[in-house]
């Protein structure tokens, strides 16, 4: 893991993981 401050990257991750995990709740909940 890099000591990095927060980054664009970073944020990218997270919208990605927040999209996919949002994904995923719908796809358990249909």
């Amino acid at each position: 893991m890099m000591a990095f401050p927060y980054t664009e990257q970073q944020e990218a991750i997270r919208k990605l993981t927040r999209d996919f995990c949002e994904k995923e709740v719908v796809a358990g909940a249909a």
